[in-house]
């Protein structure tokens, strides 16, 4: 099967950068843009034609839930997945209003977006695990298809997964706390979930999770 097109749409460089490494990483799917501002988001889709669009729902330059709207009034085979920190039920029915097939926590284990990127692309709906419980008429949880053996990084959250790589960049935690708009304090309540659920337990024992991943180093 051809691979997956996939674009990003985040404000914050390091969190994409993060999530293409996951993304690029499977075996079925790939990132061919990425955006971080509402206009780029329209723009880039047309010039892309993405399949699925994982989707940012809080821009710094405009509003991701309005981006959806705009992207599938031009392109309608799209797929719009949103991926956002809000666990309120009004951005999900807004997204969904839209026209959005997936809506994820960034707060959630990073497998659950590659499922749901999966999902919406064979036509079907995504919702976080925490709405799926509970999902109600029109809010259609997905199904337990088959799919690839996960990697072990796949258990992070995605911002677990971007404060981390931040750490193997040598960076500390107010530089990545700027880099994506967090407080010191949660990054460090991040880096230690991160580590504690890949069994590392220091900076060096990161370094070398990192080399093994191939994640870019310093510099780059």
């Amino acid at each position: 099967m051809a691979d997956l097109r996939v674009m990003l749409v985040d404000d914050h460089a390091v969190l994409r950068a993060g999530l293409q490494l996951l993304i690029d990483g499977q075996p079925d799917m790939c990132v061919v843009a990425e955006a971080g501002t509402m206009a780029d988001a329209v723009e880039r889709a047309g010039a892309h034609a993405p399949d699925v669009i994982v989707m940012d729902l809080s821009l710094a330059e405009g509003d991701g839930i309005a981006a959806t709207a705009q992207i599938l009034q031009r392109h309608p085979d799209i797929r719009v997945v949103g991926l956002t920190r809000h666990a309120d039920r009004g951005y999900l029915r807004r997204m969904l209003s839209m026209g959005a097939r997936g809506y994820v926590l960034k707060q959630t284990a990073a497998e659950a977006l590659i499922s749901a990127i999966r999902t919406v692309a064979a036509g079907g709906m995504y919702l976080d695990p925490s709405f799926a419980a509970a999902a109600q008429p029109g809010e259609t949880p997905a199904g337990g298809s088959p799919r690839p053996p996960a990697p072990p990084d796949s258990a992070l959250t995605a911002l677990e997964l971007a404060v981390l790589q931040g750490v193997a960049r040598s960076h500390t935690n107010q530089e990545i706390a700027e880099q994506l708009g967090l407080a010191a304090a949660l990054v460090a309540d991040q880096k230690a979930s991160a580590m504690h659920k890949l069994g590392l337990h220091t900076r060096i024992d990161v370094l070398r999770y990192a080399t093994a991943q191939g994640w870019p180093r310093s510099g780059t």
